[in-house]
């Protein structure tokens, strides 16, 4: 995993899901970004494993349950927001 790609303190992590992509940013607990990233799916969990155990909030929809439970495996607290809710 590419040094950039290592995960940094946060308190909070908010994943924009895609097909292939997915958009992972990290708030500390001021509520300032400290890390933006982009990785592929198994990348993904990868970073997760990493990280330490922190809230993980991602838009609900079909594919967002599977990676919420393999996310939850690895120690962080999963919220799913309604898409009514999640502003682009």
């Amino acid at each position: 995993m590419p040094k950039r790609n290592v995960p940094r303190p946060a308190a909070v992590y908010g994943i924009d899901i895609g097909k292939n992509i997915f958009h992972v940013v990290g708030l500390g607990s001021d509520g300032v970004p400290v890390q933006k990233v982009r990785f592929r799916r198994d990348t993904l969990l990868q970073f997760f494993a990493r990280a330490a155990p922190a809230i993980v909030g991602m838009e609900s929809c079909a594919g967002s349950q599977w990676i919420a439970r393999k996310i939850q495996v690895l120690g962080h607290k999963v919220r799913l927001i309604p898409a009514q809710f999640v502003k682009p």
